[in-house]
């Protein structure tokens, strides 16, 4: 019987292994905008909110999100988020540096404005994808971009979303007064 049980798997795991080297070996369908991101508000209306969307693996085969997209998804975003160059590092000052998500939060003192840096720390190990954060007295400044494709990606508008639900939980935050 066990003979019989073992011989199966083996055979399954055969099959399995066949149907995957397949797709990898596959070639490559080129990608579309209106396929890539998001093609039209219908569509934007059944898509789940992106505080709720995962960050999806990202490598350098994959294109950076063209300048409309990256408008049309900003536009889905809360708060006062903005595109903007990446922040220069010393690691990259040298490096062409195309548009990042970009927002300030204040926050009422020092101690405040770290322990929500920590949060977003916290969130982007969680998320795998990892933000530039400056923290200054009293205020929090968090650049998303995609460092695998040095631009923006679907992922940077997602941990936008959870930032921004997040600051919203966090102590000391002090929203923006409305325009009057």
């Amino acid at each position: 019987m066990v003979p019989v049980i073992l011989h199966r798997l083996c055979f399954a795991m055969q099959l399995a292994r066949s149907a995957l080297l397949r797709i990898i070996r596959a070639p490559a369908q080129p990608l579309t905008t209106s396929s890539r991101w998001i093609s039209s508000t219908s569509r934007t209306m059944s898509s789940p909110p992106l505080q709720t969307q995962k960050c999806e693996p990202c490598t350098a085969s994959l294109p950076a999100m063209s300048a409309d997209e990256a408008k049309q998804l900003l536009s889905s975003l809360s708060g006062k988020w903005s595109l903007s160059p990446q922040p220069k590092t010393l690691l990259s000052s040298k490096l062409v540096h195309p548009d990042a998500l970009h927002r300030t939060y204040k926050f009422k003192d020092y101690t405040s404005a770290q322990a929500f840096a920590n949060q977003i720390g916290a969130l982007a190990e969680a998320e795998g994808h990892h933000p530039a954060v400056m923290v200054e007295w009293g205020r929090v400044t968090v650049w998303w971009w995609s460092h695998a494709i040095s631009g923006l990606h679907k992922n940077d508008f997602v941990m936008a979303a959870k930032t921004e639900e997040l600051v919203h939980k966090a102590e000391g935050y002090t929203p923006p007064k409305p325009k009057a």
